[in-house]
């Protein structure tokens, strides 16, 4: 009897089993492309966080790291104006043994300037023409004839410091170094009602405090400058300032040298937005300046930033405003940066360093590269071996049907076993007839599976490994990043010993102000700095001024280093001893024989140089 081929059981077992597994191939295909892509997400995800987020923690460090340099070098200048201070307080009760009028001794000019005419002179003193006789002048001027010998050994120690200079409430200066003072200012030059000077009188500084002025440009050409000033008071009364002039150069200079990533730069601005210091691009992005145009260092002091001028930086403006520092994402000319910004607390500014945001992200980006690659390459083999496989399965289908004689009964017999087991079961193939190649097929799709099924294992066990490696490079990251951060630990190190300046007062004689804590490791670095500085300018007596300690931790170690300076025949006198200070010493049991006190600054220099 002749059947049609679209009736015959074969093909319909054919048809039936190609859509069978067909079906199966298609959700075993769909389950697993959806769960390695899920996987795959997962991983780059978390990986491009991490990086990420490490990355802005490290560019934030980095910012405060630079900004307490930076500010550690102002702060030194600033803190060295308020030693001198009351460096002078303290030797004016000091009587003069000058029995000269020392206006007596002075040049007048052709603008009746008085001055300063010895050419061996160790500073420039001038008294303008506007300046009255007084004996308050008189005083003055005797009471500052001692700085000539401080000033030159506190501007040698000063890297950044072009001039220091005393200047009297009625206008008498005193500059260091020697620069003709008389011949560079004008004829009507008014002292008392100029900005260096009103700034820190009483006036616009009720509270006393050291001030610093706006960046200018110098005169002489030295570049800009700023002044930090400190103003002198007898009780209430105000008898004028000291202060010193800093050049940006090397400011400027370092500023150029903050590069975390290729492309990234910083700059500097005030509380106001007032730009300090900045590189062509930063005014090219956030200001529209065009590159052609070069703006020199005095037309950059002009500019401004604020949320009008420059509305990509809102948000940093606003922060800077409260004074605080922070790291945040945005962006400006269609790019998309991290900028980070710090405090310089002595002098109100800030620093922004900004660093575009695709070479923070660099090392995520790679990660995620190469976790697309390996997938890419694992779904394209898995899709080529299902392809093969369901075509030779379907083959061996289509090849068993077609020599199928067997009963029906006997095959859907089998089957219900099969079905009802619920496992794999083995198909008798003692017969050669059509049944029994359909056995054989059956047995033949069974063991493929579990091929598959071990392959399947094995690409598992490859995506394992992949993603071992690549936590073996993100740990080297890490350990590198680890390393970066010892590095700013270091730096913080170096912060902490521009705290105690040593400060020379006279031949053989130097004031150390301690102020703040005193643990183990900073005494033992003061003690190293003390015991070079009196080997090297032959110290005969060192005086530690302890007003501004707070915490005392290492009684011993304290007292050890002072004995440390007594061996090398170096003496020394502690001032400025408050009552905690010396219940602690008293109760360390320590022995305080070798160790002179004095009750403040002023008795300690009185008795050295009386000694001498």
């Amino acid at each position: 009897m002749h059947i049609p081929i679209l009736s015959r059981i074969s093909t319909k077992i054919t048809f039936a089993s190609a859509l069978l597994l067909f079906a199966t191939i298609l959700l075993v295909v769909v389950g697993l492309l959806r769960g390695f892509a899920q996987t795959r997400t997962d991983v780059t995800t978390a990986s491009q966080h991490g990086l990420q987020n490490q990355g802005q923690v490290a560019l934030f460090d980095l910012t405060q790291v630079e900004a307490k340099l930076l500010n550690a070098n102002l702060e030194q200048v600033a803190s060295t104006t308020r030693h001198l201070v009351s460096l002078f307080n303290s030797l004016d009760q000091i009587p003069s043994l000058s029995l000269t009028d020392p206006l007596s001794q002075l040049t007048t000019g052709t603008t009746n300037n008085r001055f300063d005419a010895n050419p061996n002179r160790k500073s420039d003193l001038v008294i303008f023409a506007n300046t009255p006789d007084t004996a308050l002048l008189r005083q003055n001027l005797r009471d500052s004839q001692i700085l000539d010998a401080i000033f030159p050994g506190v501007l040698a120690n000063l890297g950044d410091a072009l001039a220091i200079y005393y200047v009297s409430n009625e206008g008498l200066t005193r500059y260091y170094p020697v620069s003709n003072l008389q011949d560079i200012v004008p004829p009507d030059f008014d002292v008392p009602n100029e900005n260096f000077y009103t700034i820190v009188a009483p006036t616009r500084n009720p509270e006393r405090q050291t001030v610093w002025t706006d960046i200018y440009s110098d005169e002489l050409g030295k570049g800009l400058l700023t002044t930090v000033s400190s103003p002198i008071y007898q009780g209430d009364q105000f008898r004028g300032f000291i202060g010193i002039d800093i050049t940006l150069n090397e400011f400027l200079k370092q500023l150029e040298t903050i590069k975390p990533t290729p492309s990234s730069y910083a700059f500097v601005l005030d509380q106001q937005g007032d730009v300090i210091a900045a590189p062509q691009i930063a005014l090219q992005t956030f200001l529209n300046i065009p590159s052609s145009q070069t703006l020199s260092p005095s037309q950059t002091l002009e500019l401004q930033m604020n949320p009008t001028t420059a509305p990509a930086l809102a948000s940093v403006l606003e922060r800077m405003q409260n004074n605080q520092s922070g790291i945040q994402t945005l962006q400006a000319n269609n790019q998309d940066l991290v900028v980070a910004n710090a405090a310089l607390t002595s002098i109100n500014w800030h620093i922004v360093v900004i660093a575009p945001k695709t070479e923070i992200t660099s090392e995520a980006q790679a990660v995620t590269a190469t976790i697309e690659t390996s997938s890419g390459r694992i779904v394209g083999k898995l899709l080529w071996f299902l392809a093969a496989l369901t075509i030779i399965t379907l083959l061996a289908t289509w090849l068993i049907s077609n020599r199928l004689s067997r009963p029906i009964v006997a095959l859907v017999q089998n089957t219900q076993a099969l079905a009802e087991s619920n496992q794999f079961v083995q198909l008798p193939e003692q017969s050669n007839d059509e049944l029994g190649f359909l056995a054989r097929a059956f047995n033949q799709m069974a063991s493929k599976v579990q091929s598959a099924q071990q392959s399947l294992q094995q690409v598992n066990q490859n995506l394992e490994q992949t993603v071992q490696q690549r936590t073996h490079e993100l740990e080297q990251e890490r350990e590198s990043l680890q390393q970066t951060l010892d590095q700013l630990k270091h730096a913080n190190s170096t912060v902490a010993k521009l705290t105690a300046p040593i400060i020379p007062v006279a031949q053989g004689v130097v004031v150390v102000p301690i102020t703040g804590s005193l643990n183990t490791e900073r005494i033992e670095q003061l003690q190293q700095a003390m015991l070079r500085t009196a080997e090297r300018l032959r110290i005969h007596t060192v005086i530690l001024d302890v007003t501004g300690l707070e915490v005392l931790e290492d009684s011993a170690t304290f007292v050890r280093s002072l004995d440390a300076l007594r061996l090398l025949g170096s003496k020394a006198m502690l001032v400025g001893v408050s009552a905690d200070f010396a219940q602690d010493l008293i109760q360390s049991g320590i022995n305080l024989d070798s160790v002179t006190t004095m009750a403040n600054l002023q008795a300690a220099v009185r008795a050295t140089l009386n000694q001498a």
